[in-house]
């Protein structure tokens, strides 16, 4: 299984960075096809009713949050040269799509903060982020799903009720809170996880050598397989029973559970 983990990190290493592609010349350009994009000249807020944003983002900041507004809205900001590269959209059918430049774009040294603001009547179905080193915000109430790869940059969500979280990092770090997620999973190679859930339904993590914190409510109640080769399991307060790699915690036919599995990272439970 380790092995399988060490793939998979590298195959989404390899897509993530294909977005920032290097050249003969050690140019990095980037690579996202952007036929049939528009320009943005500005703020963005598309007029027709969207359903599911995609972002592919190289470096800065994406933050994805609420607000008041009546439609979507999507701001850019950069320093210098950053400042002077403008994001490619494509709006198809109920779906938006967000670009960090113009394919083949020099991104050496590129740095951009995008904000995209979701209304706080209007709940996405889908939220995708592929990012290289941007560091991820998405807060509160703004998709039933997300989706979120990267290489090196941080991820931090702070979410309400939410149906599927997937994050996939190499080296970042995740920071997730969710009052409810009924599916939850997370892969890393090296990143440090700190997960809180008050309440969820299935939990799937997979690490090399970064160490897994849970923080879950303390009357929860759920059932454990935690795998580890050199780290540590510890249970903190829960009153846990073990039947091989099985914890089972709280009362007898729990439907919530949690699959860990850590090559070196140690697997640390504890109360919200």
């Amino acid at each position: 299984m380790k092995k399988a983990v060490c793939i998979m990190m590298v195959l989404a290493l390899l897509a993530v960075l294909a977005a920032c592609q290097i050249n003969v010349s050690g140019i990095s350009a980037y690579a996202f096809d952007t036929r049939n994009f528009n320009m943005a000249t500005g703020d963005v807020s598309p007029t027709s009713a969207i359903d599911e944003i995609v972002i592919d983002w190289v470096s800065g900041n994406v933050n994805i949050m609420t607000g008041t507004q009546d439609a979507i809205t999507v701001h850019e900001s950069g320093v210098g040269e950053s400042a002077k590269v403008p994001l490619y959209y494509k709006v198809s059918n109920t779906t938006m799509t967000i670009a960090f430049a113009k394919n083949g774009t020099d991104c050496n040294k590129l740095s951009k903060t995008l904000t995209v603001t979701i209304p706080q009547s209007r709940l996405l179905k889908g939220l995708t982020i592929n990012t290289v080193s941007s560091t991820v915000y998405v807060e509160q109430a703004v998709t039933e799903e997300v989706d979120v790869e990267t290489v090196s940059g941080r991820v931090e969500c702070s979410l309400d009720s939410i149906q599927k979280v997937k994050v996939e990092t190499v080296s970042a770090s995740v920071k997730l809170r969710a009052t409810y997620a009924k599916e939850l999973n997370v892969e890393t190679a090296s990143g440090a996880l700190n997960l809180t859930l008050p309440s969820f339904e299935e939990l799937e993590i997979e690490s090399v050598s970064g160490n897994v914190n849970l923080a879950l409510s303390k009357d929860a109640s759920f059932t454990m397989t935690a795998s580890t080769v050199s780290g540590n399991v510890n249970t903190g307060d829960f009153a846990c029973t073990m039947s091989g790699k099985r914890y089972i915690c709280g009362t007898a036919g729990n439907k919530s559970t949690i699959e860990v599995e850590t090559t070196s990272g140690n697997i640390v439970l504890k109360t919200a």
